[in-house]
């Protein structure tokens, strides 16, 4: 049998008609066949089971067979992995009863006739059911085309539902973010809660101008905070979808890990700002407390900066990447520490490791 699943037209659309009544079978027959349709016959439950096989694109079947219940034969058809995408239109010669159409649609059929039914409706009925096929089949071929990109690439891939802040996030999520899957919440809220406090703000804005109907595409480079503690640089890019009326209903977009490229970046900046920092003062004091300010924030969040003396260390310099881990750096580490003395012995906030500093 052909599949019109890509068809454009009817004429390509492979019907299969079971019923025991010739006449009736001959009279569907000819209705299908002027219509543009290929027709095959079949006279009972099993027969019409055997060409099912054969995948015809619609199957009209009467409840009324002399072997096997046109209702059992639908439930075979419609449970069967092979077949169970064939559309099925049940055709009655006698006056059901609408518990007896109910029946027959729970048990899996797509649509009820009861004759006599005009050529036109039944014709009309059978290419509603195929136009709804090929729109599930070509919706089935685009969603595993979309998991089977999702599975090749490295990137993360998400989609993001405007109305309802869910996301849905592929498998190379788990890599990027160093987090089991049960950890990574499908929600808008656990993205934003990740992005570094520096770049939250700016990336928050930008999402929410183009999700506000000012363009369709954004991208933004940005940290995100892993499960290990460490961060990510990531470079991010979406597309905005809007519905019939313009109106922005979901974003798709994918996520790019870029931190080894940024670290190799950011470290041959820093070399040659160092260098020139040291070449610029001859004072240790004014040359530590400007490398500190280079080491914030392309190497660390937080830089606390110790003069080694006789007796310890005196505190010169706290350079934060923000200023509440800025505030929180003072009031925690101490002016001066002794010789071998440690400068901070637990993290700040949680948003990294303890800074230490050994003066032996």
């Amino acid at each position: 049998m052909r599949d019109s699943a890509g068809a454009a037209g009817a004429s390509l659309a492979t019907v299969l008609v079971a019923d025991d009544n010739v006449a009736k079978r001959y009279v569907t027959r000819r209705w299908l066949q002027q219509a543009g349709f290929d027709v095959v016959e079949a006279e009972t439950g099993l027969e019409t089971l055997q060409r099912a096989r054969d995948l015809p694109d619609l199957v009209v079947l009467d409840v009324r067979l002399p072997d096997i219940s046109g209702f059992e034969v639908c439930r075979r058809i419609k449970s069967h992995p092979r077949t169970g995408h064939i559309p099925v239109l049940h055709l009655s010669a006698l006056a059901q009863s609408s518990e007896d159409r109910v029946a027959g649609l729970e048990g899996g059929a797509d649509a009820y006739l009861t004759q006599p039914v005009e050529p036109a409706e039944l014709t009309a009925t059978v290419r509603a059911l195929l136009r709804i096929r090929r729109t599930e089949s070509a919706l089935r071929a685009s969603e595993e085309r979309y998991r089977l990109v999702a599975r090749a690439t490295n990137d993360v891939i998400w989609d993001w539902d405007l109305a309802t802040g869910e996301v849905v996030w592929n498998q190379a999520a788990e890599t990027l973010f160093r987090c089991p899957a049960r950890e990574i919440r499908p929600h808008v809220d656990w993205w934003r809660a990740r992005i570094h406090p520096a770049d939250r703000g700016r990336v928050t804005e930008g999402l929410r101008a183009v999700t506000a109907g000012r363009g369709e595409h954004w991208a933004d480079e940005y940290r995100v905070l892993r499960g290990d503690g460490g961060y990510a640089t990531v470079f991010d890019r979406g597309y905005v979808a809007h519905d019939e009326h313009g109106a922005p209903v979901r974003m798709i977009g994918s996520m790019l890990d870029v931190t080894e490229r940024k670290v190799a970046e950011e470290g041959q900046q820093f070399l040659a700002e160092a260098a020139t920092v040291l070449a610029a003062s001859l004072d240790y004091e004014t040359t530590l407390g400007s490398v500190a300010r280079l080491v914030v924030p392309r190497l660390a969040d937080c830089a606390v900066v110790y003069a080694a003396g006789p007796e310890g260390g005196r505190l010169l310099e706290v350079t934060a990447a923000y200023p509440a881990l800025a505030a929180e750096a003072r009031e925690r580490v101490p002016a001066a520490i002794p010789l071998g003395g440690a400068a901070l012995a637990h993290p700040l906030r949680g948003e990294g490791p303890a800074l230490q500093a050994d003066l032996a």
